[in-house]
């Protein structure tokens, strides 16, 4: 939730600005825009490669146990 409104208040600007009239797609609202891409993309790679490294520890963690229980069965 706090990242949506992060996100709606760097976007907002960006409208009010261009929507008005009184100026148009300026240096400075690219530079923003580039920065706000930036910011989404780390986020999106932060948070798929957290996952992905607890996909892999939950299945290593699962196999080892049920390769220790497989083992106590046979002995």
């Amino acid at each position: 939730m706090k990242v949506l409104k992060k996100l709606l208040i760097g976007i907002l600007p960006l409208g009010s600005i261009t929507l008005s009239g009184e100026r148009g797609f300026t240096q400075e609202d690219r530079e923003r825009f580039f920065h706000l891409e930036v910011i989404l993309s780390t986020r999106i790679f932060t948070t798929l490669a957290a996952n992905v490294i607890g996909f892999a520890d939950w299945d290593r963690r699962t196999i080892i146990k049920k390769a220790k229980e497989e083992t106590v069965k046979y002995l």
